[in-house]
């Protein structure tokens, strides 16, 4: 993006400069504004420049890009925060008060809250399921049998 900002102000600087060749002694008093508009132009184009320097070598870009990984990483409850929630279900997945002693299942899962505009708020849960208790894979060729 700097890259980019930098080419067009030395395109603007370029276009100004050339403006006044031959028109400098018809309009005297543009060349004093053109002068001011060409001085500020390259204050510009050197701000740029030290701020495409501070950046550092595109091969450099990976490396920023880890750094920026790892400090999400070192500090996450700056950029989420997630707390558990556990709920009882009872058989018919209707959630029943911690009082209540009917038989049901515990439930525990996360709720990631993530800052910005809108916050965001996202639920999840870690489980583990047996492979014995999932259904068999069925081939494509089964499934359009079944249908027609």
């Amino acid at each position: 993006m700097l890259e980019e900002e930098r080419a067009l102000l030395k395109a603007r600087l370029q276009l100004l400069e050339r403006q006044g060749v031959g028109t400098r002694s018809v309009f005297g008093s543009e060349a004093a504004l053109d002068a001011g508009e060409i001085a500020r132009l390259q204050a510009r184009i050197e701000e740029n420049s030290q701020r495409l320097a501070s950046l550092g070598l595109p091969m450099d870009a990976l490396e920023r890009k880890f750094e920026h990984v790892r400090s999400v990483l070192a500090e996450p409850q700056e950029r989420a925060f997630v707390e558990v929630k556990r709920l009882r279900l009872d058989r018919m997945n209707v959630v029943m008060d911690d009082t209540c002693t009917q038989p049901g299942d515990d439930i525990e899962f996360r709720l990631a809250h993530i800052p910005g505009t809108p916050p965001e708020t996202r639920a999840f849960s870690l489980v583990r399921i047996a492979r014995g208790g999932l259904l068999p894979a069925r081939s494509r060729l089964d499934e359009a049998a079944r249908l027609i």
